[in-house]
């Protein structure tokens, strides 16, 4: 018999957090993300990084 095995997508989303974004025009990243058409969940997570210098993930499976 065989099984119909789900597809799912893994991301991972890497940040060097040693001072890399100290000096960043952090709204003209963002900006040049979302012209990019970067995902909306991306662009926020991002935010939020940069924003707090903590991100928590969660999955909704």
């Amino acid at each position: 018999m065989k099984r119909k095995l789900a597809k799912k997508l893994a991301t991972i989303l890497s940040l060097e957090m040693a001072g890399a974004y100290d000096n960043i025009n952090r709204t003209k990243l963002l900006d040049v993300l979302i012209e990019k058409n970067i995902p909306w969940w991306i662009v926020r997570f991002i935010h939020s990084f940069l924003s707090m210098g903590v991100q928590v993930t969660r999955s909704t499976d």
